[in-house]
């Protein structure tokens, strides 16, 4: 039987590190990692879940939450503390029998957070943090993809493997969900352009810094999701499978495996807790941008569909409409300010990432931060 043999104990009492007992055990062990290989990878198609993984946690078929935060773009809004994990839960299976996986797949499940995706790093990086529950907690950003990965898989992909999966998720479902955010955003600024033909107008100067504000963030935000999505996770991956194909050991899948994700945290910024937490700045203030031009948009633009508006004739309506927004504007000082604040903010937080930035491609040569770096100067 290649996986037994026997040993005495003068051979164990005897034995060094270099000594025939050691060579034994160790053509046993390759032996037994060998078949474990076979069983878990290609009998039990493990691989078709690295595949799976890469599919929803690492949101290779953007499809499922491009659908997912459309159907869910109220509960996402909302407070944690508001919304219901059954409800998260049956709208994620929506989004997921409308992307065509089947049934029989196994069943991906969303988790509520007690805290956001920098407070979670800090802890694990031992950084002290308030304990408390955050009830301003946004929805989307507690969100939590979770697996049940059953025996032989596990063996491939064990909880610490599941976490990794996890935290890549939570960063890159923000990424993407701002995008989304700010290409609203964008559709609400373009649907006001045919407004603004009079250049002349105080109109059109007084709409030009939120116009700016967000083309700047859009940006860095694009460039910044390809580079996550193509630079980083399509690479690492692609290269992952090629040396899962190439194992012949079950130890050697497992050690490649562990390898392509702490690449993937490290590529993603997520072990370097200054560089994330900088990160994480920029991020709040595109949030804040976004839901404050989300809110005078909704005040701004004119309702066209009653029965009055749609009889009279299309430059009525654009009077109507530009009417109407001159007013918004007029009682929308406030949000005009903020405009002015977050403006002032974004500038000198991209300045300091980008700074903070250059000096990481400095230490850390032939890395992907380099490549970031010339994506984000703008």
């Amino acid at each position: 039987d290649e996986f037994s043999f026997s040993i005495t104990f003068d051979e164990m009492a005897n034995e060094t590190d270099d000594g025939p007992l050691s060579a034994r055990l160790d053509i046993a062990h390759r032996n037994v990692s060998t078949a474990l290989f076979r069983l878990v990878m290609q009998e039990n198609k493990s691989a078709e879940l690295v595949m799976e993984l890469k599919k929803y946690f690492l949101c290779g078929q953007g499809d499922v939450f491009a659908n997912f935060m459309e159907l869910a773009d109220n509960e996402l809004n909302s407070r944690k503390v508001q919304v219901s994990t059954n409800r998260l839960d049956s709208l994620l299976q929506l989004a997921l029998a409308i992307s065509g996986r089947p049934s029989s797949a196994p069943r991906l499940k969303i988790h509520l957070t007690q805290r956001n995706l920098l407070d979670h790093l800090r802890a694990v990086h031992g950084h002290a943090i308030d304990e408390d529950e955050d009830s301003m907690l946004l929805c989307a950003d507690a969100i939590e993809l979770d697996l049940q990965v059953k025996w032989p898989a596990s063996i491939l992909v064990p909880s610490k493997c599941l976490i990794k999966y996890q935290l890549i998720f939570r960063h890159v479902f923000r990424i993407k969900r701002l995008e989304r955010s700010l290409l609203q955003v964008w559709s609400n600024h373009m649907a006001t352009n045919i407004l603004l033909e009079n250049k002349s107008s105080g109109l059109r100067a007084k709409l030009a810094k939120p116009f700016h504000l967000r083309h700047r963030m859009l940006h860095f935000i694009q460039n910044y999701a390809y580079y996550l999505m193509f630079e980083v996770i399509e690479t690492r991956h692609t290269h992952l499978r090629d040396t899962i194909d190439a194992s012949s050991t079950l130890d050697d899948a497992t050690a490649n495996h562990d390898r392509f994700l702490d690449l993937v945290l490290r590529d993603c910024l997520l072990t370097n807790h200054s560089l994330f937490a900088l990160l994480a700045q920029l991020t709040d203030i595109c949030e804040r941008f976004t839901i404050a031009a989300r809110r005078f948009a909704d005040a701004a633009f004119l309702d066209t569909d009653d029965t009055h508006t749609r009889r009279i004739s299309r430059s009525e309506r654009l009077k109507l409409r530009r009417s109407h927004l001159e007013r918004a504007v007029k009682a929308a000082s406030h949000y005009f300010e903020s405009v002015d604040e977050q403006t002032i903010d974004w500038t000198n937080s991209l300045e300091r990432f980008l700074d903070r930035l250059l000096a990481e491609c400095h230490l850390q040569h032939h890395s992907h931060l380099v490549d970031l770096y010339n994506r984000l100067q703008f």
